[in-house]
């Protein structure tokens, strides 16, 4: 379960964006509450709404922006949208949202493949008074997790229990093992720790010397079964750059294709530095408890170069035809006459042996041959 909090405005500009996405068939008002003046589903335009909102708001003139938007979003469909909404009150109760008269709007997005909700409400509480956000994020957290019934702490033990199964050899490595089960992280060498962090709340820590212990124990297993273990790892090594080689070019950007790398083979690939320029990245084989340096499987150069959507589209294309053709090439041989895999004689026609007539059998032959093939194209063409 995650609730994101986002960007706040002055105009209620979440109102048109939710709207928006109602009138293209991608979303749905789930709830309309405190609204008055406003009948009800159907009854208004969206710039009535992002108006009333403007004008409750307005009972504390020196809150600039009283936009509070939320999402609230599941893996894959595990929550409905009516589960969520529900949720989403209690949220909201716990967040200081939950005043009588405190007017908001819901709406179910169906355009992703989890489950999630827009709720739409003002940061002006009906007695005017400005509604408490100091450390928002860190409350948002906090409360989800009261509400999830989560121990931070505990899963933070589980995450560090599964990275250690791994056959990280630096401290470095540990920690994208780490970044990739969502975890932020603070090395402090001369403090001998490893802090983590989650939507900016530390969780917790770790030794830094036992991390880098376990490291040189790794390093000191893999050269003693040097013959076996490296084998085993040039072998996974070719297996992942054939399968970024091939995927690679699939895709936009560098988002979609890490969601496609968890996805489908369970690869986490972490990039060090800022989140536009990096310089470097780590990737984690989750299937094999392994971790490799990025720049021996895929350069970071050549790893940011990412095509156009407009020329995958021209690479799919051509894909397409690609097989088209073969299918017609593969049809049209199927057809021939066997005359027309003999030898041709000078004149070009097959040759069946000796004979006037035989020859000229064989010609009528190879020219239906033909003229059947042609129609096979044409109806692959049509098709």
């Amino acid at each position: 379960m995650i609730i994101t909090i986002l960007p706040s405005s002055a105009n209620f500009h979440a109102v048109a964006y939710n709207e928006h996405k109602v009138a293209k068939g991608d979303a749905v008002l789930l709830e309309m509450t405190n609204i008055h003046g406003i009948q009800g589903f159907g009854s208004y335009t969206p710039q009535e709404l992002q108006n009333y909102f403007m004008e409750y708001s307005a009972r504390n003139d020196r809150i600039q922006k009283a936009q509070f938007h939320v999402a609230v979003s599941c893996k894959g469909h595990e929550y409905t949208p009516e589960q969520l909404r529900q949720l989403a009150h209690e949220y909201l109760d716990r967040m200081g949202y939950g005043e009588q008269g405190q007017p908001l709007v819901i709406y179910a997005h169906y355009d992703t493949d989890n489950t999630h909700i827009h709720v739409v409400t003002s940061r002006v509480a009906p007695d005017g008074h400005k509604i408490d956000h100091n450390h928002e994020r860190r409350k948002s957290q906090r409360v989800l997790n009261e509400i999830m019934e989560i121990n931070p702490e505990r899963e933070m033990e589980r995450a560090i229990s599964n990275a250690k199964e791994f056959s990280f050899t630096t401290v470095g490595q540990f920690a994208a093992v780490m970044s990739s089960s969502g975890y932020d992280y603070k090395t402090e060498k001369e403090k001998d720790s490893i802090k983590f962090f989650r939507h900016g709340v530390e969780i917790g820590k770790v030794s830094y010397s036992g991390i880098a212990e376990l490291a040189h124990e790794n390093m000191l297993k893999i050269q003693h079964d040097e013959k076996t273990t490296s084998s085993k790892t040039d072998k996974r090594k070719k297996q992942l750059k054939a399968i970024i080689k091939k995927s690679h070019d699939d895709f936009p950007g560098r988002q979609q294709y890490q969601a496609f790398l968890k996805k489908k083979y369970g690869i986490a690939l972490v990039f060090h530095g800022s989140a536009d320029s990096p310089f470097g990245y780590t990737l984690i084989d989750n299937s094999r408890k392994m971790v490799f340096p990025g720049k021996e499987i895929l350069p970071i150069k050549q790893m940011l170069k990412f095509p156009s959507e407009e020329e995958i589209a021209r690479k799919k294309d051509t894909g397409v035809a690609q097989q088209r053709a073969n299918s017609s090439a593969a049809k049209v041989s199927k057809g021939r006459h066997p005359s027309e895999t003999q030898t041709p004689n000078v004149a070009g026609k097959p040759n069946l042996g000796a004979g006037a007539d035989g020859s000229h059998y064989a010609n009528r032959e190879w020219e239906v041959g033909n003229h059947e093939s042609m129609d096979d194209q044409d109806r692959q063409i049509k098709l």
